[in-house]
């Protein structure tokens, strides 16, 4: 197969929709994060349009670096390879979507984890007993390549109309989503300095209201206050950094 084939153009319209979108879930992935080791569910992180633009800025800053480098050397890589860690991305992103969604715990993320696990197995080690007659593992790959592209899915729809661009794009986007739901969790672990409103830390400015989580002896509490701006008297000390605490969910009975 031709580089031609490989490198289709894109409609520039695609291009803005598809880096639009990954701008907001690596927005929301952050804030997810750093405030979901705070206890705040997911269902009330706000993602600001400020966040979205500097993510859009980092978005764009990795994919004309990671293009750079592919430049030098992805085109020379299996196409079948390519392909199947593209897929590996997708299952892996889907999987990491679905656990902040429905706020998977330990257990949870080991069954995701497994999940994953067992598609890499899929893609990279039963080709060797699928394809007998192949001689080498590349061509074992190319092989279950070939077959993969033959069938009539969603995905090879895509495949054969934005070539290898739309696999890369699925591996750079599942790689800054999950490495920025990874830095939220370690700069909210890390972070030594907080307003302080008593004995509670302000987490996150919400229009004219001031989210704040409960803490003693750097510990969280798992209690989530709003204080408004109106009343708003903090101090910026050193307390942090917090250790989480599970949350628990109670209700009052009448």
């Amino acid at each position: 197969m031709s580089a031609a084939n490989n490198t289709k153009p894109i409609d520039g319209a695609i291009v803005i929709a598809f880096a639009t979108a990954v701008a907001y879930a690596v927005a929301f992935a952050y804030q997810r994060a750093f405030l979901g080791y705070f206890g705040v569910p997911a269902y009330l992180v706000d993602v600001e349009i400020r966040g979205v633009l500097l993510a859009l800025f980092a978005f764009a800053t990795f994919a004309l670096l990671a293009q750079a480098i592919l430049t030098m050397w992805s085109w020379r890589v299996s196409r079948a390879l390519v392909a199947a860690v593209a897929r590996i991305s997708l299952v892996a992103f889907v999987a990491f979507v679905l656990g902040v969604s429905f706020g998977f715990r330990v257990v949870g993320w080991i069954l995701i984890s497994l999940l994953v696990a067992f598609w890499i197995v899929l893609e990279f080690v039963t080709p060797l007993w699928w394809y007998p007659k192949e001689s080498t593992y590349i061509a074992k790959l190319e092989a279950g390549f070939r077959e993969e592209a033959s069938r009539e899915n969603a995905y090879s729809w895509l495949m054969s109309r934005l070539g290898r661009r739309f696999e890369l794009g699925l591996i750079l986007a599942a790689t800054v989503i999950i490495g920025a739901n990874a830095l939220g969790i370690y700069q909210a672990s890390r972070e030594r300095d907080f307003l302080v409103i008593d004995n509670a830390v302000v987490i996150q400015i919400r229009g004219d209201i001031a989210v704040c989580a409960e803490f003693q002896d750097k510990q969280l509490t798992g209690k989530l206050s709003h204080v408004p701006l109106s009343e708003f008297d903090a101090q910026l000390k050193r307390v942090g950094p917090l250790r989480p605490t599970k949350f628990q969910v109670t209700r009052e009975h009448k």
